[in-house]
């Protein structure tokens, strides 16, 4: 069977995870032909807010497609400034529901675009291929299943998978957004990389890091308009603050700061809080 190549750069290789809406994929990049126009523009412009950014990001990057800069160029300024670009290898999230909301699964790349904090996943750029939008997001290796931190790390373990993913949250809260699904499913942890929080002997949980991901449901604050309607309820009802269940789109970085806590008192003493009600 003919491998899946999207868009002339990304070779599916095979389907590393599913949820909800959408698939992952592990990818291979062909990086002569990746097109660094978006990941640059994102990445150069400030701006008050986090939507003015996106909105001075999507500017440039049309300006720069009319000129047809090297992108070798391009890619030698982000490796200079230290801003992470796409390895041999990543993951592609392709929709596949039957119903596909594309305002919101571009926001969500666009969202992550002009980050860059090592508790928050990475994400390169996006597209629609055979209509069906996807976006390109660093690979993580040696990825910890909740069942097994539930199971097999310390108390210490998991307390620092908490510190970490709310460094993540910090940051996204810093650039106006608020994540509004988290969970421990979205509090990814890999082994093998260096911890923040280890010393310089090491130590317990030294090996691990953990990154915040799937931002479907993310809101910038400075958007008054949004992507929810009002009154409407989206996220997992088991972690979601009780304003939350009230109302989706009304909500501030509190509701991310109860859910970090009820997906805390999941991982300590697995089970979820009100389990059962």
């Amino acid at each position: 069977m003919a491998a899946t190549i999207i868009d002339g750069v990304y070779v599916l290789k095979k389907q590393v995870g599913k949820g909800g809406m959408a698939a992952v994929y592990q990818a291979e990049v062909d990086q002569a032909r990746f097109d660094y126009t978006t990941l640059y523009a994102y990445t150069q412009v400030q701006a008050p807010t986090h939507t003015e950014r996106r909105k001075k990001a999507e500017t440039l990057a049309e300006d720069l497609r009319s000129r047809s800069l090297d992108l070798a160029t391009m890619r030698a300024i982000l490796e200079a400034q230290k801003i992470p670009i796409p390895g041999a290898q990543v993951a592609i999230k392709v929709a596949t529901g039957p119903t596909i909301a594309l305002p919101r699964f571009e926001a969500e790349w666009k969202n992550l675009l002009c980050l860059n904090h090592e508790n928050v996943v990475k994400v390169y750029g996006g597209g629609v291929y055979q209509k069906r939008p996807y976006y390109a997001m660093e690979y993580l290796e040696n990825l910890v299943p909740p069942k097994r931190i539930k199971e097999e790390f310390t108390i210490r373990q998991k307390l620092e998978i908490l510190v970490q993913a709310g460094r993540g949250l910090q940051y996204l809260h810093d650039n106006g957004i608020i994540h509004r699904d988290i969970k421990p499913d979205n509090m990814v942890t890999c082994q093998n990389t260096p911890s923040p929080l280890a010393g310089e002997g090491g130590g317990e949980g030294c090996c691990s890091i953990t990154k915040v991901t799937d931002l479907g449901l993310g809101k910038s604050l400075d958007d008054p308009m949004g992507l929810t309607q009002s009154g409407a309820v989206m996220g997992t009802p088991a972690y979601m603050a009780p304003e939350q269940i009230a109302s989706t789109r009304d909500v501030d970085h509190r509701a991310d700061i109860y859910s970090l806590g009820a997906a805390l008192y999941d991982l300590v003493t697995g089970m979820r809080p009100y389990h059962d009600k």
